[in-house]
């Protein structure tokens, strides 16, 4: 703190200080309770909202954009990582006094519309009005730093004028559309979207203070792969705190959604998402990752970033919907889209994206003729296991034509032809949501966790921790009261599954071919059981004698950990390296 608070005082200039941070704060008081006075309702709050963005941003702009426009080559900023520290350090301390002061200013608009806000039946608890003031404090901060991240990524101010303007804009109206829904009597709980807003502010303070750091070692010079040493733990944390956080934080918001019997179909479309966004952030935080496809990077973050958005809101605000007498939620129809949109954008960032950065990313079809056999070869095994579990299955219950009547539906029950055509042409359409778990688990941890215990022993830890991750949606959405059976043959299904899917991407080097088998698998689970909707996947009851049947079925994938590409620690640092190679 003592080094913050240093750091802070050489990198603001003192008339900054006097100007921005004192008289500053006092005239955005004095602005709010006049507004506040002259208004006397809840839209003083929204209006002090919205004027604080520019007012606090503009304090910053035209100074900070003088200081980068040097490009640090002066004073104790020249070039060493003691100059890093102070440039980070001082940042940091900006971004506080920044949360201070929004802080202040909205605690007191708050106070002085309570009582408004409490006689008119907007919200009728003071713990709910505070957590909606403390959401819209963390929105409000997160959207000036992001527009002066925005502006930041410019050298002069004429450059850096557009964009400002631009993010004033979808500030305000973020600001607005969140404060004209809490002010609405529709029963809402703020404390998922508190939830969601932390998170939100903590990583695009990161993403700020790591774009400052980056070109802080890009402005001595051409930019060198480990110039300034590796960053892979921090990617790696990076990766972990999105992946594995942001689904802790989702569960009191998947927790609200199922007490109140909501479709929680569009939290696990989001859920999919968190590895893709884990892997991204942490790329285009790297200072050694070179040339990416921002284009595609971003709309994968953008299709992430709305997912969570319909989820929080499936959870909090359920909206039912009932569609060829299947019941399901708007929000899980407007997440489909979202996804329809998202794999639609990616295809065409793909296509005009040179090689390069395709390769670079890891988006590449290596071995096409190998990476078509893998997908048949999965077809074939996927229906294997099918079979095992329906033949020991019935041998157990004694009734093996029964069982194997089951089976023969598949192929010839009324309608099933429809489900086939939707389950192997609609991809395109949807890839984007499948590739979110694969680019986090195969194409970035998998490496990783194969070079540290060993290819086989990497490969099943990996897919351990893959069926843990899925704890909540075995709890709360794939089965009916028997989540602990459930997440034991989630772990099952995901240690086998793992190790095929983990053996083909080895072989092909190609992330299409896992991502293409994640969707035949799900998809063909509606196939399975003549069910189109999401109901197919809802609400199952496993029990405990249910487990081995399941694993002699998964045998049929556990066969390839003895495949030679899954022996020694030797073949996973070569994996490792082709990983870094690729990204």
């Amino acid at each position: 703190m003592k080094k913050m608070i240093r750091s802070y005082m050489v990198f603001t200039p003192f008339l900054y200080r006097i100007l921005g941070v004192y008289l500053g704060t006092v005239l955005l008081v004095t602005l709010s309770l006049w507004i506040v006075a002259m208004a006397g309702s809840p839209m003083a709050l929204f209006l002090t909202a919205v004027m604080l963005i520019p007012a606090d941003v503009m304090l910053d702009f035209f100074v900070f954009q003088g200081i980068f426009s040097k490009g640090f080559d002066y004073g104790i900023l020249r070039n060493s990582y003691e100059g890093l520290s102070v440039l980070k350090a001082g940042v940091l301390g900006d971004q506080l006094r920044r949360l201070l002061q929004i802080t202040i200013v909205m605690s007191i608009c708050a106070a002085s519309v309570w009582g408004y806000v409490r006689e008119n039946g907007f919200i009728t608890s003071a713990p709910e009005y505070v957590y909606f003031i403390a959401a819209l404090i963390l929105l409000i901060y997160s959207l000036n730093t992001l527009i002066l991240n925005i502006t930041r990524k410019h050298l002069n101010y004429a450059e850096a004028l557009l964009p400002q303007m631009l993010s004033f804009t979808v500030s305000g109206a973020a600001v607005g559309g969140m404060f004209d829904m809490f002010m609405n009597e529709n029963d809402t709980d703020s404390v998922p979207w508190l939830l969601v807003m932390i998170p939100l502010a903590l990583i695009v303070t990161y993403c700020m203070v790591a774009r400052i750091g980056n070109r802080y070692l890009m402005s001595f010079g051409e930019k060198k792969m480990n110039r300034f040493g590796t960053d892979d733990r921090k990617k790696l944390i990076i990766f972990l705190l999105i992946a594995f956080g942001i689904d802790f934080l989702m569960l009191p918001v998947m927790y609200i959604g199922y007490q109140k019997g909501a479709d929680l179909s569009a939290v696990l479309v989001a859920q999919m998402m968190y590895p893709a966004c884990g892997v991204v952030l942490a790329k285009l935080t790297s200072y050694n990752e070179g040339k990416l496809p921002k284009f595609a990077y971003g709309t994968i973050l953008a299709t992430g970033l709305f997912t969570i958005i319909l989820a929080v809101h499936c959870a909090t605000c359920p909206m039912p919907y009932e569609a060829n007498g299947a019941a399901t939620s708007v929000q899980y129809l407007a997440s489909s889209y979202v996804a329809v949109l998202g794999s639609i954008l990616l295809i065409i960032a793909l296509c005009v994206v040179d090689k390069e950065k395709r390769e670079k990313a890891g988006f590449r079809f290596h071995n096409a003729g190998k990476s078509i056999f893998f997908m048949f070869l999965f077809f074939f095994l996927y229906f294997a296991r099918i079979i095992v579990i329906y033949v020991v299955g019935g041998l157990i219950d004694g009734n093996l034509a029964e069982y194997m009547s089951y089976f023969a539906q598949i192929f010839t029950a009324d309608g099933q032809g429809m489900l086939w055509f939707n389950a192997l042409i609609s991809a395109p359409l949807s890839f984007i949501i499948f590739l979110g778990e694969e680019y986090g688990w195969r194409y970035y941890l998998q490496p990783i966790m194969q070079k540290k215990f060993g290819v086989l022993p990497g490969t099943i830890l990996l897919g351990i921790i893959w069926g843990i991750w899925h704890a909540g949606a075995d709890y709360m959405y794939y089965s009916d009261g028997t989540g602990i059976q459930m997440l034991c043959s989630q772990i099952v299904t995901c240690v086998s599954l793992g190790i095929f899917w983990g053996y083909a991407y080895m072989k092909t080097n190609n992330i299409w071919v896992p991502v293409m088998m994640h969707y035949l698998n799900n998809n063909l689970v509606m196939v399975i059981a003549g069910d189109a909707s999401t109901q197919a996947m809802q609400g199952s009851v496993v029990s405990w004698s249910d487990i081995p049947v399941l694993i002699i079925g998964a045998s049929v994938f556990w066969l390839f950990a003895l495949a030679p590409t899954m022996r020694g620690k030797a073949v996973a640092e070569k994996a490792a390296e082709n990983n870094e190679e690729v990204a």
